[in-house]
């Protein structure tokens, strides 16, 4: 599935990934989360991921606080902060693995804060459930009490009819690729 991504070109990449950004912003998912005021967490895109920056851009000059993951608090503890605005971009560290996060610094953005949740995916499956790099900081990021709605975010090409699941896997209530946005009846 990685070799499939990585064949895309730049320019496809970033062509899918404006056309996955406008599906979302002109959602109800987005018009809801915006008059709510809830807070909307994604991702900083790593490599050939899809980019949700735009997204991201769009929901703090809106005035919504964004939020992305950080690894911090012990092994494999995963934890929303706050994004900050910088001169040229976002304020950020590299972190594990070469991911881009918020400094230690920066607020934790409570669950109960954030709206919806964008989760970067190598593949996720007709069900929600997704294939990531391995390591389960989503999976037990998204097991928590009261979790808020969350979108798989991918290419069409990762999505595939059905992916193996283990126990502990936990379904996204939606998928969001550059063909369009589309709810799963996941329940909770």
């Amino acid at each position: 599935m990685l070799s499939r991504r990585r064949a895309l070109s730049p320019a496809e990449r970033d062509a899918k990934s404006l056309l996955l950004a406008r599906h979302f912003l002109g959602s109800s998912l987005y018009g809801q989360l915006s008059q709510r005021r809830k807070a909307l967490m994604g991702y900083l895109a790593l490599g050939d991921e899809a980019d949700v920056g735009p997204i991201l851009a769009r929901a703090a000059a809106d005035g919504l606080k964004v939020a992305v993951p950080r690894i911090d608090g012990g092994p494999g503890k995963m934890v929303a902060r706050e994004l900050w605005p910088g001169p040229t971009g976002w304020l950020v560290e590299k972190g594990p693995f070469g991911v881009l996060q918020p400094p230690l610094e920066a607020p934790e953005v409570p669950l109960g804060e954030i709206g919806l949740i964008l989760v970067p995916a190598v593949a996720v499956d007709e069900g929600g459930y997704r294939l990531g790099y391995g390591k389960g900081y989503y999976d037990r990021f998204l097991s928590r009490e009261g979790r808020p709605f969350s979108l798989a975010v991918a290419f069409r090409l990762q999505v595939l009819p059905s992916l193996p699941r283990a126990p502990w896997d936990i379904p996204c209530h939606g998928i969001l690729t550059e063909e369009g946005l589309r709810i799963l009846p996941i329940p909770g």
